[in-house]
């Protein structure tokens, strides 16, 4: 039988003004539920040394008190802490699942510290599970006691299954190993059993458990083959998008010379007159005229005034009236970008306004308005007149040798 002050204890603490205590064995069964109001540190020390051992101490918070610390540090134990700070609703579903009797009788305080220690039990339930599974029926109860609580310090399960063979080959052929079993009542003619029945019996556990070592050991392999694959076409990604944003930023660095060209000769082009005025500087500014009509005349005559610089858009389908009305305004220049009747131009020749087809010019839009240099504008205008001139006198001779003729 093993003594109280043997047995391996889970320490469950809610300190505070009123400290929670629960102590629960390795087997999960309730041992000390209890709470201290205004208990010093070593009443409560005294109370847990009562029920055993503690190897594990836990609280219900990630970050745990220093009382906490404390405790666990002077029993030599390991400390529990969850993942995040216990919820009032899960500590209260975690002891109503397992102790439900009891869930009822205790204090806050005790509930709470119950809670903490269950919760660190239930961490290592599954492992616990595993080694009675494998050992129950070849240790005994303190054994596999033992056994647990060295899980907790976090020895390996395969270095407590080597050790318990070597226990065994030491032992010689000559010792009687007693194996424990749950009923006590023996046939008469049982003859213990051979070490070596024992011993073969734990080499086939290994054996298991090595062979599911295996299984994971090659489940592992998988998964990381898996992840380098994934990880490899991820970083292959990476590269093309690496590749990609290299193509972009070349694209965009061109794109800014480009553009550093463009604010350079827009520059170049404002930095001469700005065609506010009709004449101003080198550069003369023109009056667009959308079309030759009466609308459009009338509409440029009165924006522009007299004396202006009109070059109309579209110079088809003027007729006299039309032209007529521009003469009016006494615009210095008419320039054309498309054909204009013999008669309209006919009438604007009558008096004196030189009409210029475009192709005789350069004309630059500076700040949106259509320009044309001055010198280049009046030796069109010149050049007109001296046509002008030409046809007019070729005119005159024909009519005298018509006249002389007859």
């Amino acid at each position: 039988m093993e003594k109280a002050s043997d047995r391996k204890l889970i320490v469950g603490l809610d300190p505070g003004t009123t400290c929670g205590v629960a102590v629960i064995g390795l087997d999960m069964k309730p041992i000390l539920l209890t709470s201290f109001r205004g208990a010093n540190r070593d009443e409560i020390v005294r109370a847990v040394s009562e029920a055993g051992r503690p190897i594990l101490v836990a609280c219900d918070v990630a970050d745990p008190p220093g009382f906490v610390r404390k405790i666990a540090s002077l029993f030599e134990a390991g400390l529990f802490t969850p993942g995040r700070d216990m919820t009032i609703q899960e500590k209260r579903r975690i002891v109503e699942e397992h102790f439900q009797s009891l869930a009822k009788g205790l204090d806050a305080h005790t509930l709470d510290a119950l809670a903490a220690a269950l919760k660190a039990y239930l961490a290592y339930k599954n492992k616990f599970e595993s080694v009675e599974a494998r050992l129950r029926r070849l240790l005994k109860p303190e054994t596999l006691e033992e056994i647990k609580s060295e899980i907790i310090r976090g020895v390996r399960l395969s270095r407590i299954i080597s050790r318990e063979i070597k226990g065994l080959e030491e032992e010689g052929r000559e010792k009687i190993v007693k194996v424990y079993v749950q009923d006590k009542a023996r046939p008469a003619d049982h003859r213990p059993e051979d070490p070596r029945d024992r011993l073969i019996s734990l080499l086939r556990l290994e054996n298991e458990r090595l062979k599911a070592e295996l299984r994971r050991l090659k489940a592992e392999r998988d998964e990381l083959e898996r992840t380098l694959r994934r990880r490899a076409s991820e970083e292959y990604e990476e590269l093309r998008k690496d590749a990609a944003y290299r193509i972009q930023e070349k694209e965009i660095a061109d794109l800014r010379l480009r553009l550093r060209e463009a604010e350079r000769r827009i520059e170049e082009l404002t930095s001469k007159p700005s065609g506010e005025e009709q004449v101003s500087g080198d550069f003369v500014t023109l009056k667009e005229v959308p079309s030759f009509t009466h609308d459009e005349v009338e509409k440029a005559v009165t924006e522009a005034g007299e004396g202006s610089y009109i070059m109309l858009l579209n110079a088809a389908g003027g007729g006299a009236s039309t032209a007529r009305r521009l003469a009016e305004a006494k615009p210095r220049v008419v320039v054309r970008c498309t054909e204009m009747s013999h008669q309209a131009e006919a009438i604007l020749a009558e008096r004196n306004i030189p009409v210029i087809p475009i192709s005789r010019l350069e004309v630059k839009y500076i700040k949106g308005k259509p320009m044309v240099e001055r010198k280049i504008l009046e030796e069109s205008i010149r050049e007109h007149k001296r046509r002008l001139i030409d046809s007019m006198m070729d005119e005159l001779l024909r009519s005298v040798g018509i006249n002389g003729a007859g």
